[in-house]
């Protein structure tokens, strides 16, 4: 499928390595744009790891997005002596990570944070925090970001798309008092609120509707869940950050390749 959504384009994919000190590329691999991401990285692996340590760097540590996570991608790098992995993970499938106290957040020695703290913006600065536990049938290490500053910017989004719901809200109300054509059954109500959340991009549990039926009519009701919307909020700007390295940091060298390849942060 295509990013960019010219779908009757022919696709090609290209796995390209280059040397981060000359410029150079010493491996590449086309294949076809309808091939999936996670497989293709599967079948390369071993020669992208090969090719990396053939050039000296005896330990690899591969950053990669969760597109890509799969038992059979870890398993592959877990066999491979000197090969590591950064991964993001998605907050669906974790809750508790997600939702941990923020007192449990520090703040984090970065060079974005260090300009922010010369600047006097002290509430803006990226927090972490890190713990431990088993994915992919093993322990590894797992780092929880926050960026207050981000999330700020999330939550007045948030607050826009909430506004526009509850106004359609009002309309549905409307349309369902005066018996408009095709608002006169709860079933199709709220497949149009269901379908008005997804044109949003919002979660359907943050109102709770009710139906009454009176003489024949039905009434529609509705009321924020902020229960639901606290926890939805609470998921803004948090990333989940796993990998099998105990020190992401173990020299100089590493720190700073790490620190570019995560978009200025190092944990």
């Amino acid at each position: 499928k295509n990013k960019e959504g010219r779908d009757w384009l022919r696709q090609i994919g290209l796995a390209l390595l280059v040397d981060r000190q000359t410029r150079l590329p010493f491996f590449y691999r086309e294949y076809e744009g309808n091939r999936h991401d996670s497989k293709l990285f599967r079948s390369i692996l071993d020669d992208v790891c090969e090719s990396m340590q053939g050039c000296g760097q005896k330990e690899v540590a591969i950053v990669f997005d969760k597109g890509m996570n799969s038992p059979d991608n870890f398993a592959v790098i877990d066999a491979r002596d000197g090969v590591h992995f950064i991964t993001t993970y998605s907050p669906y499938f974790a809750e508790e990570l997600i939702h941990v106290g923020r007192d449990q957040f520090k703040v984090v020695e970065t060079r974005r944070n260090q300009e922010l703290k010369a600047k006097g913006h002290e509430d803006d600065l990226l927090l972490a925090w890190r713990t431990s536990g088993e994915y992919w049938n093993a322990e590894r290490t797992v780092v929880v970001t926050y960026n207050p500053l981000t999330a700020t910017k999330q939550r007045y989004a948030f607050e826009a798309k909430l506004q526009k719901l509850q106004a359609a809200l009002y309309e549905m109300r409307a349309k369902v008092r005066e018996e408009a054509r095709g608002w006169t059954q709860e079933s199709k109500v709220r497949e149009r609120y269901a379908q008005i959340c997804e044109d949003l991009h919002l979660p359907k549990d943050l109102y709770d509707l009710s139906f009454e039926r009176k003489d024949g009519r039905i009434t529609l009701g509705f009321r924020k869940n902020n229960y639901r919307i606290g926890r939805y909020i609470n998921r803004f700007s948090k990333n989940i950050l796993i990998t099998d390295l105990d020190d992401w940091s173990t020299d100089a060298n590493g720190q700073a390749s790490l620190d570019r390849d995560l978009g200025g942060e190092t944990f």
